[in-house]
């Protein structure tokens, strides 16, 4: 969760019962559990702390089901997006690793991120014409 750090907490000081990082926690490993709501990813909380609980201390629980609705509704969405996709690329570790990715995930920054890394790319393209066809040829040179 260290790229996360650079997220400003929108929310008055008075109002973090649960840390900003715990709350990125909770709500993205929810949502990769197939959580998409904020009461299933409350439940994901509840019925998980443990699990939680090894990579942050939630120390007064995880929190209710209205937080994280709000602090992702007060996050700046492009500062969340360069943070999320840092922490992914640096999970990954694709250093000298063959890496593929579909259509839907076909973002510039996150290919950048993977080619940076000295992966070995198929990044899949759709060349409707010969201009574009030429334009995908040069980057992947």
């Amino acid at each position: 969760m260290t790229h996360f750090k650079a997220l400003t907490d929108p929310r008055a000081e008075r109002a973090r019962s649960c840390s900003l990082e715990e709350i990125l926690l909770l709500t993205i490993s929810a949502v990769v559990s197939n959580a998409f709501d904020r009461t299933a990813i409350a439940d994901f909380g509840a019925t998980n702390p443990e699990w939680l609980r090894k990579y942050l201390p939630y120390a007064k629980d995880t929190c209710s089901h209205e937080v994280p609705g709000k602090v992702f509704g007060a996050i700046d969405p492009g500062a969340f997006e360069r943070c999320f996709t840092d922490q992914v690329s640096h999970m990954l570790g694709l250093e000298g690793c063959p890496a593929t990715i579909d259509a839907i995930g076909c973002h510039r920054e996150l290919a950048c991120k993977i080619g940076g890394k000295d992966a070995a790319m198929c990044l899949p393209s759709r060349a409707t014409s010969r201009s574009s066809w030429n334009r995908c040829r040069r980057c992947s040179a």
